[in-house]
């Protein structure tokens, strides 16, 4: 027989992933929803790619960030995973 899960201690988890090396509206949406999910309590990572103008963006954010390096610019499954 199983335990029931308890919602209440369970914190919610999202990596939002954007591959882009431009500054744009989609990247500074990428940072107004992290923004705004971190005030509902959900814990947030923004995987960018390093050097990118959206890293420094969430840095000065105080978001946590993860910079890696894509090896496509669109798709690349494998980098977000890692």
């Amino acid at each position: 027989m199983t335990r029931p899960i308890d919602m209440a201690r369970l914190q919610k988890r999202v990596a939002l992933v954007c591959f882009s090396h431009s500054i744009g509206g989609l990247e500074l949406s990428t940072i107004r929803i992290a923004q705004a999910m971190e005030k509902r309590g959900v814990s947030i990572v923004i995987i960018v790619p390093g050097s990118s103008p959206l890293e420094q963006r969430a840095r000065e954010s105080n978001l946590h960030v993860i910079a890696i390096t894509p090896r496509w610019k669109y798709g690349d499954i494998s980098a977000a995973f890692n």
